[in-house]
């Protein structure tokens, strides 16, 4: 039976306030008792309570029952309103011929869905653990607690992408009804103010790190795709790093990069045995083989709460272009405490047990609530800070592309010395091929000048010709040391003479928010 009246929302307050004030309470009592305002109680006290009428829905039982079997644990798309609405109105019209067809609007679909199953929520993204995984999980676990290896003991790494479409991108927007009107009317400012235009080209930048107890690494920026070539760069990063902070154990995830043949034998000759493998043969601690890091396992990993904590904070202060947005990220990872990185290990402490206890499963929200996140009441402030620090890592293809660049231009200048000694060669021909009487009367100095100016030309350009055929001998990592440090920080855009845009100043102490959902995203190996 569908109630013929429906009450107010605040009917219940209503009552309430109106029994304490005839028993001869004061609004402001009721007002603190109630936790509302002394307007709302002088409203509800001098205003009668009002029942609404509620309008009979089309719907019969069986129309009802039949939308909800549609919508009942069916993936967003196939349950969104508006399928279920044009299914249900097709199939109303191809049954009844002879009558009119029943026609249901979109508000009374999602009011049925909304009473019987449940309000849309966003689907959340999860990476996905076999059993495989889960079994891989608990092995790793085991040997670090048997052995006793904790968090604190590793050093933990990994590459995140920052891109602008993602800090400045949002899905909804709230507009004014002035806003509303001129959409009706067709308006073309009140268009482009709910619009966003779509990019052919993500533009953002790939930035490696690493964190331990003792506080976080230099950051790195990666020039082009990260390859074998640039990741041993990369490496010899972390392990200035690894040293640095005092570490037992330098950790990397299972990405392709990692565990390449080059890239192996480069972690052997830089860790020794102080390595978390990637593969199956790894060191032995202990007289026993340490197992590999188990893949799909960001949820073990506290280097993905620094990345979340860093884009949590570029959203609410979104960078318009490139150079702020790696000015932004500069001044956030050179701000963050060494406070907070020994929290963030503490509570992986706590995570690696929990994982432990459910069999390896996945680490959902649900199950974290259980673990109190200490690092997060901490309050710090971002701070004005140079480049020095920064350091970059380049892809060979990209080197190749910088040599091919030096050797046009210099084949340019080539080109150039060739047509001014030919100029001189006949200046010098000329002199030559005067006659005796002739060439006695020119002076010594022009004669001399004449003479210096072809072999200057001539060796200048052998010179050159000689310097580029050092270049194109060279191999891309010959190439990069050549390079000197500034000129490699221009090229990745960070240039020493700019001065970094002032952001996130705004606020002394900063209360940032983690992006929760950003440890579910990144790519998994």
């Amino acid at each position: 039976m569908v109630k013929e009246y429906q009450k107010d929302k605040n009917h219940e307050y209503a009552i309430a306030i109106k029994k304490n004030f005839s028993a001869g309470m004061k609004p402001i009592q009721i007002a603190k008792l109630f936790n509302i305002s002394p307007q709302k109680v002088n409203y509800w006290v001098h205003h009668p309570i009002i029942y609404h009428r509620k309008r009979r829905t089309k719907l019969t039982r069986n129309e009802r029952n039949i939308i909800i079997r549609w919508a009942k644990n069916k993936p967003v798309n196939i349950a969104s309103s508006k399928i279920i609405q044009r299914k249900f109105n097709y199939l109303s019209k191809s049954k009844k011929e002879d009558n009119k067809p029943k026609k249901v609007s979109l508000s009374t679909i999602n009011k049925t869905l909304n009473n019987f199953i449940s309000k849309p929520k966003k689907m959340r993204k999860v990476f996905v653990l076999t059993e495989n995984n889960k079994k891989q999980r608990m092995n790793f676990l085991k040997f670090m607690e048997k052995n006793n290896i904790s968090p604190e003991d590793i050093f933990f790494t990994d590459e995140s992408q920052f891109n602008l479409s993602f800090l400045n991108g949002h899905s909804k927007i709230r507009i004014t009804k002035k806003v509303q009107d001129g959409l009706k009317r067709g308006n073309e400012r009140a268009i482009n103010l709910i619009v966003r235009p779509t990019q052919k080209k993500v533009n953002g930048l790939m930035i490696s790190g690493g964190i331990s107890k003792n506080g976080l690494g230099k950051l790195i920026f990666h020039s082009g795709n990260v390859n074998t070539f640039s990741y041993k760069q990369v490496l010899k990063f972390y392990k200035e790093d690894f040293i640095n902070l005092g570490c037992k154990f330098f950790q990397q995830d299972g990405a392709k990069v990692h565990s390449s043949k080059n890239s192996c034998i480069e972690i052997k000759n830089l860790f020794g045995n102080n390595f978390i493998p990637t593969w199956d043969d790894g060191p032995k601690f202990n007289g026993a083989t340490i197992p590999r890091w188990p893949p799909n396992s960001p949820d073990l990993s506290p280097i993905e709460i620094i990345w979340s904590i860093i884009k949590g904070m570029l959203s609410m202060f979104p960078p318009s272009n490139l150079d702020e947005l790696k000015s932004s990220i500069i001044k956030i990872w050179e701000s963050i405490p060494a406070e907070i990185c020994k929290n963030i290990i503490n509570h992986f402490k706590e995570r690696w047990k929990l994982c432990a206890i459910h069999k390896g499963r996945r680490l959902d929200k649900e199950l974290l609530a259980k673990i109190p996140s200490t690092h997060r009441d901490i309050k710090w402030k971002v701070k004005n800070c140079s480049i020095e620090g920064v350091r970059v890592s380049y892809n060979d293809k990209f080197v190749e592309r910088l040599k091919a660049k030096e050797i046009r231009g210099k084949n340019k200048k080539i080109k150039e010395l060739k047509e001014i000694e030919k100029e001189k060669k006949k200046k010098y021909d000329k002199l030559m091929n005067l006659k005796p009487k002739d060439y006695k009367n020119i002076p010594d100095q022009e004669k001399y000048e004449i003479k210096f100016a072809y072999d200057y030309a001539k060796i200048q350009r052998e010179m050159m010709e000689k310097n580029v055929q050092e270049i194109e001998e060279k191999t891309p990592l010959q190439y990069l040391e050549t390079l000197n440090d500034e000129t490699k920080k221009k090229l990745i855009g960070l240039c020493l003479d700019k001065k970094i845009v002032e952001f996130l100043d705004s606020s002394d102490e900063t209360d940032y928010d983690e992006d929760e959902d950003s440890l579910e995203e990144e790519e998994m190996d």
